[in-house]
């Protein structure tokens, strides 16, 4: 009887103790961001790229996709980011099974059967000027050819490297 006693006592202090902790939720991170308006993120892109004479270079995955990471990745570190930040307005669009973005991929022919991720380049008017999947950018099993996906870019490019 004693025993059960403490042991009553010893189980009526715990959940005080566990939940007096501050718990402190993390949000998730994303890269391609579910919850984002793509339709918006892309009207605003379009605006941009009208004011400062660029191109809009959509590029659609979701962070499932390894490729759809490692390419965001090169966009943002790699010798491709200077192509970019000279010539487009970069916009990430999701597509995942938490949203899918049908209604704005559906507007820019987006090829849905071609994997991901896609480049959909856009002029600074916001039509549509060419589509790229980038498998054939793939080096290897791993990683990208990242010059091959600056030359891709110079050719979409509203002020070519030379």
């Amino acid at each position: 009887m004693k025993h059960l006693l403490i042991f009553i006592s010893f189980m009526l202090l715990i959940p005080p103790a566990i939940f007096s902790q501050e718990h402190k939720i993390h949000p998730v991170s994303y890269i391609f961001n579910p919850e984002a308006d793509a339709k918006q993120d892309i009207n605003e892109a379009i605006l941009k790229a009208a004011k400062q004479h660029r191109h809009v270079l959509l590029l659609v995955g979701g962070d499932w996709s390894y490729w759809s990471r490692n390419c965001s990745n090169l966009f943002n570190n790699g010798k491709s980011k200077k192509v970019i930040d000279d010539n487009f307005i970069l916009v990430r669009v999701n597509f995942s099974s938490m949203n899918k973005n049908s209604e704005v991929l559906d507007a820019y022919q987006c090829p849905k059967d071609q994997g991901y991720p896609i480049l959909i380049t856009l002029d600074d008017h916001g039509k549509v000027t060419h589509t790229k999947s980038t498998a054939e950018f793939q080096a290897d099993h791993k990683w990208y050819d990242e010059n091959a996906i600056i030359y891709y870019l110079n050719q979409w490019a509203i002020f070519p490297a030379k």
